[in-house]
């Protein structure tokens, strides 16, 4: 048996939480733990930090938060039709496990890390954003839709590299979700949603595993974001006009309620009974 160098053998492998002890070989071959320059302290250990701050920043990992991606979407949202984008949703698999059995300092240095390792896969015009306790949202501008899937493996590829914080060797596992823009998208939360979707069937089929999000799948899902987004734009240009029409009792002959019809001026969508 090859010699092992600092490492904590007796750690258990735990298959929740999807990470291993494991030696890294040198270049004679030794098992040896190697030293990943990603994996630097981050600037905050200790217990879980808030996701973004006052400025728009993550403080743990340094990434925009939240709301600078959904901005980003908005810009997004308002290029012509033509213009393919997608959001990818990362998440770490088996991560509250980390936290609970190695601590939180180990789960700091694997947000930290990974945050570096996803700026490696951006390209010019990307926004790349910490979206959960274990989650990263990325928008990925002119993205046509048969390359989502090669995003996703290289995304992987990136995050699964062994990485060393200290006596352990972290083996991640990562699960991608991906949206690619559709016509059903009017808001940021549409896209968003649907990436969570495809984030969701990704978990459900095990760790380490990618899906691009496809309304065929979930034609219930699209038919009311369809009917949402409709009924959005027809309120925003005041589209609908309502009539009231009277509940008559018939012993008595008296007015007992209203019934309200909306109807909307294109004659796109039905009238409906409210």
């Amino acid at each position: 048996m090859e010699p092992w160098h600092e490492v904590v053998a007796s750690l258990e492998v735990d298959a929740r939480r999807g990470t291993f002890p494991r030696a890294v070989p040198d270049a004679s071959g030794a098992a040896v733990v190697g030293s990943d320059p990603l994996a630097a302290d981050p600037p905050l250990a200790g217990p879980p930090a808030e996701v973004g701050d006052r400025g728009g920043r993550d403080p743990l990992t340094g990434l925009p938060a939240r709301a600078a991606l959904v901005q980003s979407l908005q810009e997004a949202l308002a290029a012509p039709p033509e213009r393919p984008f997608a959001v990818a949703m990362v998440d770490l698999d088996g991560f509250r496990a980390i936290n609970q059995d190695l601590g939180y300092a180990v789960g700091d240095r694997l947000l930290h890390a990974s945050a570096r390792r996803l700026e490696t896969c951006l390209r010019r015009g990307d926004t790349l954003a910490r979206f959960g306790s274990d989650e990263f949202a990325i928008l990925l501008v002119d993205l046509q839709p048969g390359d989502a899937g090669r995003v996703a493996e290289r995304l992987q590829a990136a995050l699964s590299a062994p990485l060393d914080v200290g006596e352990i060797v972290l083996c991640p596992q990562v699960s991608v979700g991906i949206a690619v823009r559709a016509p059903h998208h009017a808001r940021p939360e549409d896209v968003l949603r649907d990436a969570e979707r495809a984030l969701g069937r990704a978990r459900a089929a095990g760790k380490g595993r990618s899906e691009v999000f496809d309304p065929a799948l979930d034609p219930r899902a699209l038919t009311l974001s369809q009917l949402e987004a409709a009924l959005r734009r027809a309120l925003d240009s005041d589209d609908f006009r309502t009539h009231y029409e009277p509940m008559v009792s018939v012993k008595g002959g008296q007015v007992t309620g209203f019934e309200i019809l909306l109807w909307r001026r294109s004659g796109a969508l039905r009238a409906r009974r409210t």
